[in-house]
């Protein structure tokens, strides 16, 4: 895993955090991402579009009286009750 866009500065003043939390260690020359440090790089990704998806269907959901098929096919869409072809089906029928 390679990091891009990343402030060298901030990263020699967080390294000796991140290696006593086992995030990251060193491997020769090079510094390595632990499977700790790759859960909780992923998983603050998931937490960031899961907080993307709910702030779309929250959107839809404010405008469901101009728009009602389209805001109920987002939010069934971003609850995982139905999957996308199902809501473009939804959507195509309720025309």
């Amino acid at each position: 895993m390679v990091a891009y866009d990343l402030d060298p500065d901030q990263v020699r003043v967080d390294l000796p955090s991140l290696i006593w939390l086992k995030f990251v260690v060193r491997d020769d020359d090079r510094l390595v991402a632990t499977d700790l440090g790759a859960a909780i790089h992923f998983r603050s990704l998931y937490e960031s579009a899961e907080e993307r998806l709910s702030g779309v269907a929250r959107l839809v959901e404010a405008c469901e009286v101009q728009a009602s098929p389209l805001a109920r096919c987002v939010r069934q869409l971003a609850q995982g009750s139905i999957s996308f072809e199902e809501a473009l089906a939804s959507l195509r029928n309720s025309d």
